[in-house]
């Protein structure tokens, strides 16, 4: 309301001027360009300073204007004389509209030309190393001194230095950006990304919005998984892993900034930046927490917690690869894993481990005694079947001595085999008793059944 009342009022003053007259018609329009520039520049940034400029740029215009106002009046006071030149004076400036035309229309041309070398050496004092400086909103704010907004990237933050005048969101250019190194910034114009800055100090465009910044540098990170199920249906209660994350580079495609931090253009916008601008964080702890969850479902419980050097070596090259296989296709993020945690079993859990390395154990100490008394039985065996051959062995030596030595002999034998049918045996022996008897019962026969050869008659 206000500014249509002002527009209203530009008709009673531009007459207020003009019956004033000169210098009165300075002051009063002097008086109303400030209040005018204030309040038609309500919404624009740095009115104050702007509205001062305007203010003094009209002023000087009017100055002019009145001393070239003043000049032509005394110019053609001195052609009077000079019938051919005052008869050209006459048509172009000769009536005071035209002097006081002319006087305004210089003052304004002599004054831009003022404005513009004051300008032009301010805005070489200011000027800074920025990029896309093809602009005219950006010329012109940084020769006013006027910059909207400013803004810094660092530290894996952006910081708002100088907020944008309401009703402009805070992020949302005219603005000056300073990225610093190790940072590239995704700008974005109605969804569509216009520019992925690289470190230095840019100008934000009309309407563009720093949508996402993006840091170079690696980043480390903790991944706890927690209640993840093993190929034999136990559950751990927790596993920590150690990550470290950054933006991939591919050397294979041309690539922005230093060598340091250099990065893709094409992988930031169309893998990596997202249009709700949230960095890929909670999303890498996401894929890997799943992942982990896979690569522990091959492993049993005895496995997963007995792994050694070799076998966490194993594992995270494993989950590095299933990690990577969504990372780096779908965000553009290369993960790697630097460390695996203690694996912690619940209670349960444990007690079935420990009984089940038990009944491991009963079974190998069962197996051992088992083979143990197999081996004592077959070596006694083995002795009392060297026993047999011994005796056997000795009864045919005794064969050749006399008919009474073999008679003593069976009567022991005999007495041997009544001593041992009324002898107790063992359980565990009863076999080799019995096969001992039979043995001796044919040695026996055998040997008692011989003819001993008869001398040959002498001849």
């Amino acid at each position: 309301m206000a500014r249509v009342l002002l527009l209203i009022m530009l008709a009673p003053l531009g007459f207020m001027a003009i019956r004033l007259g000169w210098p009165w018609a300075i002051a009063v329009l002097a008086l109303a360009t400030p209040i005018y520039a204030f309040v038609l520049l309500k919404d624009a940034p740095a009115r104050g300073k702007i509205t001062f400029i305007v203010t003094a740029f009209v002023l000087q215009a009017l100055l002019i204007a009145w001393g070239l106002q003043w000049s032509l009046a005394r110019l053609g006071m001195a052609l009077d004389s000079a019938a051919g030149a005052n008869a050209a004076y006459q048509f172009t400036s000769g009536s005071e509209v035209l002097r006081n035309f002319w006087a305004i229309f210089g003052g304004l041309a002599i004054a831009a030309g003022l404005f513009g070398l004051l300008l032009g050496s301010v805005y070489l004092q200011n000027r800074r190393q920025t990029t896309r400086n093809g602009s005219l909103s950006r010329t012109m704010h940084y020769a006013l001194g006027t910059i909207p907004a400013k803004w810094q990237a660092q530290g894996g933050q952006l910081t708002t230095l100088k907020a944008p005048k309401s009703p402009r969101p805070a992020m949302t250019g005219p603005g000056e950006v300073n990225v610093q190194r190790g940072h590239a910034l995704v700008l974005e114009r109605e969804g569509v990304v216009t520019e992925v800055l690289p470190a230095g100090v840019h100008w934000v465009h009309d309407q563009e919005r720093l949508a996402m910044l993006v840091p170079l540098f690696g980043q480390g990170d903790r991944v706890v998984v927690r209640d993840a199920t093993t190929k034999d249906g136990l559950q751990i209660a927790d596993l920590e892993l150690a990550v470290f994350h950054k933006v991939y580079s591919d050397d294979a495609t041309p690539r922005i900034g230093e060598d340091k931090f250099a990065f893709n253009d094409d992988i930031i916008r169309n893998r990596v930046w997202s249009a709700s601008g949230n960095t890929w964080e909670a999303a890498v702890r996401a894929v890997t927490e799943r992942q982990a969850r896979d690569i522990i479902a091959r492993y049993t419980m005895e496995e997963l917690v007995a792994l050694d050097e070799v076998g966490r070596m194993k594992f995270k090259e494993a989950l590095q690869v299933k990690i990577n296989e969504v990372t780096l296709n779908h965000m553009g993020i290369s993960v790697s894993i630097t460390g695996i945690g203690t694996i912690n079993a619940p209670d349960l859990a444990a007690e079935k481990l420990m009984a089940a390395w038990c009944a491991a154990k009963d079974r190998e100490m069962a197996l051992a005694q088992a083979q143990l008394q197999n081996q004592i039985i077959t070596e006694t065996a083995a002795a009392r079947s060297d026993s047999l051959r011994t005796l056997v062995g000795a009864m045919n030596d005794a064969l050749a001595k006399p008919q009474v030595v073999r008679d003593l002999l069976a009567m022991s034998f005999v007495e041997r085999m009544e001593r041992v049918e009324t002898e107790p045996g063992g359980s565990g022996g009863q076999d080799f008793e019995a096969l001992s008897r039979l043995l001796l019962v044919e040695a026996l026969r055998g040997f008692t059944d011989r003819v001993e050869p008869r001398p040959a008659a002498d001849a």
